[in-house]
């Protein structure tokens, strides 16, 4: 168990009320998103340039890796379904644009074609 005052780890989760209208499950999913970026640590030492590069990849159409890692992990903990289920329902926002739509969807490919045993290692 870690050390309660180890910070390298540590993570903050925000929403907003959208995210209050998804379903528990959904929730669900984007909550463990987030939490498989606390446990890879992508944000431990994410400097501003890198978080403008990652910010440009995306505008670009390019799916960061740590997105696909942070989906895979919250796909083996609430399941392929759920995460399939919860990509395309945030696809389906109104306020969101064309492009995050884009790469929701890809994702939702992504965890479409992950074979289970792939899923099951990252549980």
């Amino acid at each position: 168990m870690a050390d309660q005052n180890d910070k390298r780890n540590a993570g903050l989760i925000l929403y907003d009320s959208h995210f209050l209208n998804f379903e528990d499950n959904v929730q669900d999913f984007f909550i463990e998103h987030e939490v498989g970026h606390i446990k890879h640590g992508d944000l431990n030492g994410l400097e501003r340039e890198d978080a403008y590069k990652l910010l440009l990849k995306r505008c670009c159409g390019i799916i960061p890796k740590l997105e696909l890692k942070a989906d895979v992990y919250a796909a083996s903990v609430v399941g392929r379904n759920v995460a399939k289920k919860a990509l395309l329902q945030m696809a389906k926002c109104k306020f969101l644009p064309l492009i995050t739509k884009r790469e929701l969807f890809l994702r939702w490919i992504y965890i479409s074609l992950m074979p289970s045993k792939k899923l099951n290692k990252h549980a």
